[in-house]
């Protein structure tokens, strides 16, 4: 039995970016308190805030075509 196919989304790169120290903190705290790593957690928030923005944007497309 080989390895189940990996779909686009599945798929992981590797990305650096520029944080301030306050927030790299935040974050830090935030995935020891929630057993994540800190890249997980990272993943986990821009998840969070991406259906966030879908569910606003959802809801104002609603409001104006009702």
């Amino acid at each position: 039995m080989g390895r189940p196919k990996k779909t686009k989304q599945d798929e992981t790169m590797a990305m650096s970016i520029r944080l301030p120290s306050s927030i790299r903190d935040i974050i830090a705290n935030r995935a020891l308190a929630n057993h994540r790593s800190l890249n997980q957690e990272i993943v986990w928030l821009l998840e969070l805030a991406l259906k966030s923005i879908e569910i606003e944007r959802a809801s104002k497309d609603s409001s104006l075509s009702g």
